[in-house]
């Protein structure tokens, strides 16, 4: 044997042996350090502690604000829409009149005429129902929502609208038309 090597002892209980085993052996951290996996670095740690803070103050401040103020996400969204190139038309504004002084107009708004294939009579029309100062009458093809001055084809003006428990009655210039309780 070498001079620079010592021989093993040999133990002589297994006490002994166990000591020597324990004593001589690797640490865990060696072991670690020897896999490459020692373990997060105090950089690793302190990153990791800021996500994880960042992450619950987020969560913290969305919950809090949601419950004291439901429409604050919605308001700031809209409040950064850009507002200049919204067209006028379809948000339903006008444009401002070129003249101030501007007289109002007296005339109604155009309505598109509806075409019919045949003219109604007084007998086309049913009572579907009478409530406060309105009724509905029903023909083949439509319903109408009639108030006392509406004009309707084959009935002429609505003078009177009576409810009553029967369906109620319609007074027009041309007819008079009552409403039947079906059983």
């Amino acid at each position: 044997m070498s001079a620079l090597r010592r021989p093993p002892a040999i133990p002589d209980d297994f006490e002994d042996f166990l000591d020597d085993v324990l004593r001589t052996g690797p640490t865990r951290r060696a072991v670690l350090k020897a896999r490459g996996a020692e373990g997060a670095s105090l950089l690793d740690k302190a990153l990791l502690g800021l996500v994880t803070l960042g992450s619950v103050a987020f969560c913290g401040f969305a919950i809090t604000m949601t419950v004291h103020d439901p429409e604050y996400f919605s308001r700031e969204i809209i409040a950064s829409i850009q507002r200049k190139d919204l067209d006028p038309i379809t948000t339903g504004s006008i444009a401002p009149p070129a003249e101030a002084a501007r007289p109002a107009a007296t005339d109604s708004l155009p309505v598109p005429a509806i075409a019919r294939g045949t003219a109604l009579k007084a007998d086309d029309y049913q009572i579907v129902t009478v409530f406060d100062e309105e009724a509905i009458l029903a023909t083949n093809d439509e319903l109408l929502r009639v108030k006392v001055g509406s004009v309707l084809p084959g009935l002429g003006t609505v003078r009177k609208l009576v409810p009553d428990v029967a369906g109620g009655s319609v007074v027009a210039d041309n007819a008079v038309l009552k409403g039947l309780v079906q059983r």
